[in-house]
């Protein structure tokens, strides 16, 4: 936060979308194989009755993580310095809410061994010469290496091509639906939009509801990708200024437009994701599980 990075937001769309790119890497984080479980077996569970809480799931989130990152562009903090100055007990100096964070995360690592043994399944449907166990440490070790190479450009570049990859794929694949017997009609959708929850469904709605949006993840790391890209790091230290005022004002509104860009691209592929399940899944038994949610 010191005056050498100092710059004036952009005025320009195309000057303005040269500057995004936070909320692609938490699309990325979104967009998974975390997501596309839990979204499908809600539409396979619920059929298209339970749509709108994809949508509304993505629409939370997106709120909350603008408040989020307004504050970092306003001063400064990362995410977890700023709950550590809340008021309320504190434990050597350890606040009530980094400890409340760390129960949540220690149980997000069932979510995240979930995933990886999700992909390692998956992996070796396609290659079975090699076990599940082997393909679950690559896509570890894969990971980690990813996360050891570092750099906020590589990690916004890695994840803006996955991300266009997987989701232009999805969103195919549920087009493509329209010359299949499992075709979508106008009325199917707008089932999906009355706002109904059945009470078989309640359980799959709230976990898809947590991958898709507000959690202890995506959220609480979003900050940190916004003072990686630099947007407060451009505005400056909060001098209370006029000046500082306006940049500040002005890069906000570049992270309101990558925060839309985002939420237009994880709101399309979570919806393909579920109508997937909701139109060729729902009906025809049991919700898929385990190596039949691949063979399915």
């Amino acid at each position: 936060m010191n005056a050498s990075p100092i710059r004036e937001p952009p005025h320009g769309l195309i000057s303005t979308l040269r500057n995004i790119g936070p909320s692609l890497i938490l699309t990325a984080n979104i967009v998974g194989s975390g997501e596309l479980i839990m979204t499908t077996a809600l539409g396979a569970s619920a059929g298209f009755v339970t749509l709108w809480v994809i949508f509304a799931s993505c629409a939370v989130k997106v709120v909350v993580q603008l408040e989020f990152g307004k504050h970092a562009i306003g001063s400064g903090e990362t995410t977890l310095h700023s709950f550590n100055r809340l008021p309320g007990p504190k434990w050597r100096g350890v606040s009530w809410s980094l400890v409340v964070w760390f129960g949540v995360k220690l149980i997000q690592l069932v979510q995240y061994g979930g995933i990886v043994g999700a992909v390692a399944l998956a992996l070796h449907l396609a290659f079975p010469w090699a076990p599940p166990s082997v393909w679950a440490w690559a896509c570890g070790l894969t990971t980690s290496m990813l996360v050891w190479r570092g750099g906020y450009r590589f990690v916004e570049r890695t994840a803006l091509v996955l991300t266009a990859m997987f989701s232009t794929v999805t969103v195919v694949c549920a087009l493509l639906l329209q010359w299949t017997p499992y075709r979508i009609s106008a009325g199917m959708l707008a089932e999906g939009l009355t706002f109904e929850l059945p009470a078989a469904a309640v359980g799959v709605a709230v976990a898809a509801f947590g991958l898709t949006g507000v959690s202890a993840d995506e959220i609480i790391s979003y900050p940190y990708w916004c003072l990686e890209k630099g947007y407060a790091a451009h505005a400056g230290a909060n001098d209370g200024s006029s000046e500082w005022a306006a940049r500040a004002r002005g890069w906000i509104r570049v992270m309101y437009v990558d925060a839309i860009a985002s939420l237009v691209i994880y709101t399309t592929a979570t919806a393909a994701f579920y109508v997937l399940g909701a139109a060729v899944l729902h009906g025809r038994g049991p919700v898929p599980e385990g190596r039949n949610i691949f063979l399915s």
